[in-house]
C-alpha cells in the first residue's frame, strides 16, 4: 500500500518513468476507478497480488528468480518462444511474412510484401506495445516498410515481427478469448476464459465489453465486471451468445500448455490470446503470455476461490 501510495506521489517530486501497466493499449486492464481512496485500493491490489500470485503458483518449481524475473520482462518467453510452443503442438498461428530486425526488413521467399495486410508486433513487448496494423495499401513495398519503421520510436533497437492480418469472424467482429490455463498434480487445466470484445478498434485492446464463458455450452454467461474498474458497470450486451469451437480452442491450450511446461517448468499458468476467424470453425492463437498479470485476478474473484489455490499450491 506505501508503494501504491509513492506511486501517485512521486511524479510531482521527480520526473515520471513510465508506468508499464499505462504504457501500451492495453491500460484498459489497469485503469483506477474514480475517487482518490479507491485508486490507493485498486494500486495496491495490482501491485501486492500480483506479485503474490506468482509466488503461489511458482515457488516450488526450483525457478522462482526466474518466473519473478518473467512477470516485468520476456527474456525467454518472447513472442518467438510462444510461436514456436504454438507451431509444434499443432496450433494454428499467423503465418510470419517477414522481419524487421536491427534496421532491416527480411521478407520469407514465400511472400510478397506487396498486396499484403500485416500486424507488427514487437517480439518482447506486452499489452501492444508497439503494434501496428498496416493494410496492403499503406505496404507497396520493402522500402515503404522501412520507412515507416524508421518512424516508430517503439521499433528501435528492437525485432518485430511482421504477420499476416487475420480477420475474424463476422458475426462476432474484433475479439478475443482469454484462456488461462494452469499445471495441475494432473496436468495441465484451464482455468477460465474470458471472452473480449465490443471493440471500438483493430485489437482486443480497445474491447468495451469482457465476459465470463461457459466451455461445456460454449456460450457467454455474464459480464466479467470483477476484472477490473474499467469493466465494472459494462451492460453485457453478449450474454447469451453461442461461440461454437470454443471447446476445440482450450484443448489447443492445454495441448501448448503441456509442451510449455517441459521447456519451462516456472510455467505454471499461461494465458492464451486467440480468435475465431472467417473460416468456420477456425481458430488462430495470436500468443501465450506467462500469466503473472492475470492469475491474481482468477485467485481473488471470491474468498472461495483464494482458499482453494491456497490448499493447492502453498
Amino acid at each position: 500500500m506505501t508503494w501504491a501510495a509513492w506511486k501517485r506521489i512521486k511524479p510531482f517530486l521527480a520526473k515520471q518513468e513510465d508506468d508499464w501497466m499505462m504504457a501500451g493499449p492495453g491500460r484498459v486492464f489497469f485503469l483506477s476507478p474514480e475517487g482518490r481512496l479507491s485508486t490507493w485500493f485498486w494500486d495496491s491490489y495490482l501491485e501486492l497480488s500480483q506479485m503474490v500470485g506468482v509466488f503461489l503458483m511458482c515457488k516450488k518449481t526450483g525457478a522462482l528468480d526466474l518466473a519473478v524475473e518473467h512477470s516485468v520482462v520476456d527474456t525467454i518467453t518472447d513472442k518467438n518462444f510462444w510461436r514456436s510452443v504454438m507451431e509444434e503442438a499443432g496450433v494454428r498461428v499467423p503465418m510470419e511474412i517477414g522481419r524487421f530486425d536491427h534496421g532491416e526488413v527480411r521478407i520469407n521467399k514465400d511472400f510478397a510484401v506487396k498486396g499484403t495486410d500485416l500486424v507488427c508486433k514487437v517480439s518482447d513487448s506486452y499489452l501492444g506495445i508497439g503494434d501496428k496494423f498496416l493494410e496492403a495499401k499503406e505496404v507497396q513495398s520493402i522500402d515503404n516498410l522501412k520507412r515507416i519503421a524508421k518512424g516508430s520510436e517503439d521499433w528501435k533497437g528492437k525485432q518485430v515481427l511482421l504477420l499476416e492480418w487475420m480477420r475474424p469472424k463476422e458475426s462476432l467482429g474484433v475479439h478475443s478469448l482469454d484462456i488461462v490455463t494452469i499445471i495441475t498434480e494432473a496436468g495441465p487445466k484451464v482455468l477460465s476464459v474470458l471472452y473480449w470484445g465490443e471493440c471500438t478498434g483493430a485489437s482486443s485492446h480497445t474491447a468495451k465489453g469482457g465476459y465470463c464463458v461457459d466451455i461445456e455450452s460454449e456460450m457467454i454467461l455474464s459480464p466479467a465486471r470483477f476484472y477490473s474498474p474499467y469493466f465494472s458497470k459494462q451492460p453485457g450486451k453478449l450474454v447469451g451468445t453461442k461461440l461454437p469451437g470454443l471447446k476445440t480452442a482450450v484443448d489447443m491450450s492445454l495441448r501448448a500448455h503441456a509442451l510449455a511446461h517441459k521447456k519451462q517448468a516456472w510455467l505454471m499458468m499461461i494465458g492464451w490470446d486467440c480468435m475465431f476467424t472467417k473460416k468456420d470453425g477456425e481458430v488462430v492463437f495470436f500468443e501465450g503470455n506467462f500469466a503473472a498479470s492475470r492469475i491474481h485476478r482468477r485467485i481473488t474473484f471470491s474468498p472461495l476461490h483464494a482458499y482453494r489455490f491456497l490448499r493447492s499450491y502453498f
